[in-house]
């Protein structure tokens, strides 16, 4: 279970109850999403039950209320030739895709993120079709304030020929990332912003076959 995405029961010293999310947390004081009426509510840690208490610090231990403070960068690091055999103008890109993460923070670590990020290109003869060069996940650690954290991708070859009549296979057009923490995610980007658009998280899903087709 994960304190930070499900409602958990939460009690004061009174003995009365409500069916909350756990939102943040500085010290003595936790902030709660109400799941009856939607209210976020702040409350002393002192005024909560033994319970309570035990189950705020928990989530404290965790990590899971350490605010999402990222900035994100990508490159592609991709090199084009131009294939010459038997007269065909056939492309080849060899990529390899690193991703740099930083936490902006001046005071604070950051919390433990799952990264997943996808190389996606277009298939060059239906170019409603997607596909998927690579995708994989990294599990980055609680970074320092204004710590940074680089992730190397697996190096992608790509081939395609998008001239005259012997067109075939799937050009590069860029990539799709999500930052998440125990099933909550803080952090998506897609280029182009199109591919968010049409496929969304499917693009993250390791089980979706490699050529996906707009939702």
């Amino acid at each position: 279970m994960s304190l930070a995405a499900d409602f958990v029961k939460i009690s004061d010293s009174k003995g009365r109850e409500m069916s909350a999310r756990l939102v943040s947390y500085k010290p003595g004081h936790v902030t709660v999403l109400n799941e009856a009426n939607r209210k976020q509510y702040t409350l002393p840690l002192e005024s909560l039950s033994e319970d309570s208490q035990d189950l705020v610090n928990q989530w404290v231990d965790s990590g899971e209320h350490l605010p999402a403070r990222f900035t994100v960068k990508y490159t592609s690091g991709k090199s084009d030739r131009l294939e010459n055999a038997a007269d065909y103008d056939d492309r080849v890109l060899k990529l390899r895709p690193k991703i740099y993460i930083s936490n902006k923070s001046t005071s604070s670590k950051s919390r433990p993120v799952e990264l997943t990020c996808a190389v996606i290109g277009r298939s060059v003869l239906n170019k409603k079709n997607l596909y998927v060069f690579s995708r994989e996940s990294f599990m980055i650690d609680s970074l320092p304030p204004l710590g940074k954290s680089e992730s190397m991708m697996k190096d992608v070859m790509v081939t395609y020929d998008d001239n005259d009549m012997a067109q075939f296979g799937y050009k590069y057009i860029g990539y799709a990332i999500k930052l998440e923490s125990n099933g909550i995610v803080l952090y998506s980007h897609f280029t182009p912003s199109s591919a968010g658009t049409k496929y969304g998280d499917q693009i993250f899903e390791s089980s979706v076959k490699s050529v996906l087709r707009p939702n």
